[in-house]
């Protein structure tokens, strides 16, 4: 899972770059000012779309950890009241 947080990082690393270089160009022409609005909100929707996908998979990783850390203390002689205390302090 870690992995698939990485990709996911590297890819809006380079969306970002992707969309800092696309505003930096030089002073859009008139004619052109419709199509320059459509790339921009098609660029937000992609950087969108891959930050939502970013926080669900880094929220997704920390579920499956805590899962597993509570399994563990489970296993080692914890209760589900203690585990339950322990949640809530």
């Amino acid at each position: 899972m870690k992995s698939n947080s990485k990709t996911i990082i590297l890819i809006l690393y380079f969306a970002v770059f992707f969309v800092l270089d696309f505003f930096n160009k030089d002073q859009v022409h008139a004619s052109e000012d419709l199509l320059w609005v459509i790339k921009a909100i098609k660029t937000t929707f992609l950087l969108l779309l891959l930050s939502i996908l970013l926080i669900y998979s880094l929220m997704i990783g920390d579920v499956e950890e805590k899962t597993y850390e509570f399994g563990m203390l489970r296993a080692l002689g914890f209760g589900k009241v203690m585990l339950v205390i322990l949640l809530t302090f």
